[in-house]
């Protein structure tokens, strides 16, 4: 009834141009169907012009001449589909091949828009994360002038590693090669350990007790500086 008092009122001064924005989303589907019934006996009586907004395809195929397919933000239309369908039109038609080929058409182009524009998103999602990131952590040190040796801009990282980039390419080099002598050689040594703890149910039990200790000292990480 609110919905029937809401079209008299829209339409009692006759307007020429009738804006409706998702009108019958709210109903049940049997009193969602009446009201089109009574829009469309209204727009055959006066002969006004209805833009009717909805995501409801069956709706849109029933009531409308022309449909025009929107896509999200920035919104432009990606389909427009003249609806050949005779008038009158009756509920009935809404079972008819016909009508449902044109539902059928409507959902497969927007299917395929969200498919684009999930594939675009997924695409650029880390991309745009990292450089939020990136952005919020400059003008923080900006804003509350963060102390360089506390925590440096990206900026002046960026900066001091054009200028020192030949040290930093030869101590990585150093680093990279020294953890990657010092895993092959933790696994040599685990290996070796392995097969001579499975050999020996003796020396098993005498080494036992040694590697629980060593499992529960913290781990020290040497450097030197040259």
């Amino acid at each position: 009834m609110q919905q029937r008092v809401s079209l008299c009122r829209a339409l009692i001064h006759q307007p020429a141009l009738l804006m409706l924005d998702e009108p019958f989303a709210a109903l049940d589907a049997f009193t969602r169907e009446e009201l089109w019934c009574v829009l469309r006996d209204l727009w055959q009586k006066l002969g006004f012009t209805v833009i009717l907004v909805t995501h409801d395809l069956r709706e849109a195929a029933f009531l409308a001449d022309k449909i025009h397919v929107m896509s999200a933000r920035p919104g432009h239309i990606v389909m427009t589909k003249t609806v050949d369908l005779p008038r009158p039109r009756d509920l009935d038609i809404c079972f008819e091949p016909r009508f449902i080929d044109i539902v059928h058409e409507l959902r497969a182009k927007i299917a395929q828009v969200r498919k684009a524009m999930s594939t675009t998103l997924e695409k650029l999602s880390p991309w745009l994360f990292t450089i939020g990131l990136f952005v919020l952590w400059e003008l923080a040190c900006r804003i509350f002038n963060v102390d360089t040796f506390v925590l440096p801009a990206p900026s002046q990282i960026f900066e001091a590693a054009v200028r020192y980039w030949l040290p930093l390419l030869k101590n990585s080099f150093v680093t990279l090669w020294t953890t990657l002598a010092g895993f092959a050689l933790a696994v040599a040594f685990g290996i070796v350990l392995g097969i001579v703890v499975g050999w020996s149910r003796a020396i098993y039990r005498g080494l036992y007790p040694v590697m629980i200790g060593f499992n529960s000292i913290p781990k020290v990480a040497g450097w030197s500086r040259s």
